[in-house]
């Protein structure tokens, strides 16, 4: 599979289990009956979806790991010092 569709697919499933997190959060905070779903089932998926949010945000890291270390060089280079005059 080439390079930019690896980078997509896991950018969309990271995107679908943060929003699975953040809706399943939000029901439990605040005690909303979702599709009829218990608690303990809402907490499953709450965990499990956070779990696989995790691997997927270290697999982005990775994948995406020379353009960090290069743009930080870029960001942290030291300019050269201006001579008085």
């Amino acid at each position: 599979m080439a390079r930019p569709m690896t980078n997509y697919i896991v950018d969309m499933l990271m995107f679908l289990a943060f929003l699975i997190v953040s809706i399943t959060g939000i029901v439990r905070f605040f005690g909303i009956n979702l599709f009829g779903l218990k608690a303990y089932t809402l907490r499953i998926v709450h965990d499990y979806t956070g779990f696989a949010l995790i691997a997927l945000a270290l697999l982005h890291l990775i994948l995406h790991w020379s353009w960090i270390i290069a743009m930080s060089k870029n960001i942290f280079r030291r300019s050269p010092k201006k001579e008085e005059q």
